[in-house]
């Protein structure tokens, strides 16, 4: 079993990729070159939301995790809607948040925009040789 596993650095990537009890790391420049290094895969979680919502609502997968995680739900934050992704500031982003949502996003969630906005522009694989999943914080 092949399993990969990626979050956003500065600058890229981390990948890890464990093979049986093999694990290999790198830091790649770009989300196509994910791809490219975890094809073949069985699964791939990526710690960026991939999915994000539409409109007012929060993905459900974000409110159970809040409800298990007790007091310690300070440490989520909300992934930001849809509508942030065009904006051009932090202050537009928040502007957008607020009308759909009636809230303002966290300084944290703008800062990931453009890792969202990265893998929103690839294709990720699907059928036969696809991974079984392709996001660690999305609704599935």
């Amino acid at each position: 079993m092949r399993i990969g596993g990626v979050d956003g650095v500065p600058g890229g990537w981390a990948v890890c990729l464990l093979e049986g009890t093999r694990v290999r790391w790198s830091v790649l420049p770009d989300a196509a070159a994910v791809l490219a290094a975890t094809a073949g895969c069985d699964a791939v979680g990526v710690d960026i939301p991939l999915v994000l919502p539409v409109g007012g609502g929060r993905r459900s997968a974000e409110v159970e995790a809040s409800a298990r995680l007790g007091r310690a739900r300070s440490s989520l934050f909300p992934t930001p809607p849809a509508e942030v992704l065009a904006a051009g500031s932090y202050s537009e982003a928040c502007a957008a948040a607020q009308r759909v949502t009636g809230r303002k996003i966290s300084l944290q969630a703008w800062h990931i925009t453009p890792k969202i906005r990265e893998f929103q522009q690839v294709t990720l694989p699907t059928g036969g040789s696809s991974p079984v999943a392709w996001c660690v914080t999305a609704d599935a």
